[in-house]
């Protein structure tokens, strides 16, 4: 049952309806219009009550981890033993240059360099490198933006160390694992996962919290008691949507937590997850515009281009210079000035086109098209959509609700996963299969949309139907976990 807590007007109208109706039952007619006695009465009582009312709710809010808010969700946490992480520091390896052909220089521990957006790192070992080596740094501050992506460049500090070349690339893995402070939402998740999953004993639940303990960049840990079998217990743990694979880094510093939190015989193995790619093919229902007839505000063309019309998915097929070729067919003709549009997946940006021209045949027209900037970032195996009002935020709400699934199972063995199924469930938490709930999410976020559903779920570059991510081909590998590459989305009649 929900607590109701009344208003003061809404206390005060309670009081004069209730003296209306007790003055009727004796033939009495009381005056309780504003400005009666009565209604000044009542009016200073309901005041009176509703101080007390509201903190009453304020008190209750306090204890509720679902409401509660600032110091008192702090407090209310720290009563089941779940504390805000502090926020950590970025971390990995920068590949270095020496300038002399088949020579060694010795990098000392605390050696610092700086990236260009005047972030401060630091080695965190002595390291005797060649041109090309690679040498662990950890930033000096903490928190989400001591991130780096592979490929960026950082700046030595100083020239001290011969023949060190100042400038080095952040290595394949990224500087990685830097968070902010846990916020009030992300507390608040793991104390409801506490209250959910109680810890005792060294459980897969008590075995989860150490690992989020470990770093505050860890989003979600999975736990696969006796996945190697008895006494092992594998751990995968992801970050946010924004960074769901964690570098080696961040991975030894979660492992050290779990280690000295359960020693002994018990034998752990700690990855983070490996994302697997699938194209998601969407037929959609929504208004046509205004000059055809329709409410406006979803498709852009009278007769939209690809539609469920066709059994083929409009795939590129080949990128020319101001050309894109489609395995399309006759049974859902492209025509000069319709418009499309193509996810580009690696910038994650929806792509606008025109067709201006068609050529070829049946299952490989060449469509030329205007914005010839664009075409650098079609990729081969990219589908065609149908360009539509709101196509680049349907397409980022799409891939936001994949990347909130987590990490499927490490066997497909039904008595292994007898002891060894992931924990906590995916009917509890973190769901792993695509399904028609990230289809609702569309729906939910966007009225114009009438009708969805998925016309192909493949795994990338091919036409195998997958749901549900595989499992790794040894156990001792990170969990998969589903990402979307190529999505399309199709006029469907």
């Amino acid at each position: 049952m929900t607590q109701r807590y009344p208003t003061p007007d809404e206390v005060l109208a309670i009081l004069l309806s209730t003296a209306r109706y007790l003055g009727s039952r004796y033939g009495v007619t009381i005056n309780v219009a504003k400005g009666s006695a009565k209604w000044i009465r009542y009016k200073a009582i309901a005041e009176v009550i509703s101080i007390a009312i509201q903190n009453g709710k304020i008190s209750t809010d306090a204890v509720s981890p679902l409401r509660a808010t600032g110091q008192d969700l702090i407090d209310l946490a720290g009563q089941f033993g779940v504390y805000k992480r502090p926020a950590t520091k970025g971390a990995g390896r920068v590949t270095v240059g020496v300038l002399l052909p088949a020579t060694s220089t010795a990098v000392p521990l605390g050696y610092r360099c700086t990236s260009a957006y005047g972030i401060t790192y630091e080695t965190t070992a002595l390291a005797t490198v060649s041109d090309g080596d690679t040498v662990p740094v950890r930033a000096v501050t903490a928190g989400e933006d001591t991130d780096l992506a592979a490929g960026e460049l950082v700046t030595w500090n100083s020239a001290s160390v011969a023949y060190l070349d100042q400038k080095a690339t952040v290595a394949v893995g990224d500087i990685d694992g830097g968070r902010n402070e846990d916020s009030e939402e992300v507390l608040r998740a793991r104390l409801l996962r506490r209250l959910g999953f109680p810890s005792v004993g060294g459980n897969w639940a008590q075995v989860a919290e150490w690992a989020e303990e470990g770093s505050a960049a860890v989003d979600f840990a999975a736990v696969y008691p006796s996945a190697r079998g008895p006494a092992s217990f594998d751990v995968a743990i992801m970050g946010d949507a924004d960074d769901r694979v964690l570098n080696s880094e961040t991975i030894a510093i979660v492992d050290a937590n779990i280690r000295a939190n359960k020693p002994g015989s018990a034998d752990p193995n700690t990855t983070s997850v490996a994302e697997e790619e699938l194209d998601i093919i969407v037929n959609i229902s929504a208004p046509l515009p205004r000059n055809a007839g329709g409410a406006g505000g979803g498709f852009v063309d009278a007769e939209p281009y690809p539609s469920d019309a066709d059994s083929a998915f409009a795939n590129v097929t080949a990128v020319g210079a101001a050309t894109l070729t489609v395995d399309s067919t006759s049974a859902d003709l492209p025509v000069v000035g319709k418009r499309i549009a193509i996810w580009d997946a690696t910038n994650e940006a929806m792509l606008l086109f025109s067709i201006t021209s068609v050529a070829g045949s049946s299952g490989a027209y060449v469509l030329g098209v205007d914005n010839i900037d664009g075409l650098t970032n079609v990729a081969v195996g990219a589908y065609v959509s149908a360009q539509m009002v709101n196509i680049a935020d349907y397409a980022a709400t799409l891939v936001s609700a994949v990347e909130s699934l987590g990490p499927g199972e490490k066997s497909d063995d039904v008595d292994v996963l007898t002891w060894a199924r992931r924990k906590p469930g995916p009917d509890q938490e973190r769901p792993y299969t695509l399904t028609s709930r990230q289809l609702t999410t569309l729906e939910n976020a966007y009225t114009e949309i009438s009708n969805i559903n998925y016309a192909a779920r493949y795994a990338t570059g091919t036409t195998t139907t997958q749901k549900t991510p595989s499992v790794p081909s040894v156990v001792t590998l990170p969990p998969k976990i589903l990402k979307a590459k190529h999505i399309s989305f199709r006029y469907q009649a």
